[in-house]
C-alpha cells in the first residue's frame, strides 16, 4: 500500500512539473520561431484579444507535432509560433495552413522590419499568451479577466 502511495505521489509531481516547463526563453534561436499577423481581437473589448476565438487556435496548434508552443499578444493581433529544433519550413507551412483553414483563420506572415520587431517584443514575453494558459471568459483591458491578464503566459483563473 505504502509502495502505491508513494509511486501515485511521485508520478504526481513529475506530471506537475513536466506540465509547469516552458522553453527556456534564452535558448530560442529566431529561425524556430514565425510570426504571424491575425485578427483576433476581441469585438467586445478591443484592447485585448479574444479568448474564445484564439485558445481553440492555439491548442490546435501545440498539439501539432512539428509545434512547440504557440502564443498570442495581449492585443490579439500577433500570433508567434514556436517550432521544434527537427521541424522543416515545408512541414510547417503545411500544419499552419491546415490549422488556419480548420479555424478559419487568416493570417500573414511577418518579414523583413516587422518580424525583427515582433521578435524584439516577443523575447520579453510581457503581454504574450499560450492556449493553455488563459480563460475562455473575455474580460476587459481593466478587469482582471481574459487573455487580456498577466504577464509571461500567465492568466486570472477561470
Amino acid at each position: 500500500m505504502n509502495n502505491v502511495l508513494l509511486t501515485v505521489a511521485f508520478c504526481g509531481l513529475l506530471c506537475v512539473t513536466m506540465a509547469s516547463a516552458e522553453t527556456n526563453d534564452t535558448a530560442i534561436s529566431p529561425a524556430r520561431l514565425t510570426f504571424y499577423a491575425v485578427p483576433l481581437v476581441c469585438p467586445a473589448a478591443p484592447d485585448i484579444g479574444c479568448g474564445s476565438r484564439s485558445k481553440p487556435i492555439l491548442l490546435q496548434l501545440e498539439r501539432e507535432n512539428s509545434v512547440a508552443e504557440a502564443w498570442l499578444n495581449r492585443p490579439g493581433t500577433l500570433m508567434a509560433i514556436v517550432w521544434k529544433t527537427e521541424a522543416k519550413r515545408k512541414e510547417r507551412n503545411a500544419v499552419f495552413k491546415a490549422v488556419s483553414e480548420k479555424e478559419e483563420l487568416e493570417a500573414r506572415e511577418l518579414s523583413g522590419a516587422a518580424r525583427k520587431k515582433a521578435l524584439k517584443e516577443f523575447a520579453a514575453r510581457d503581454g504574450w499568451h499560450r492556449g493553455r494558459n488563459h480563460c475562455r471568459k473575455i474580460g476587459s483591458a481593466n478587469s482582471g479577466e481574459g487573455l487580456g491578464v498577466g504577464g509571461k503566459g500567465e492568466s486570472a483563473p477561470c
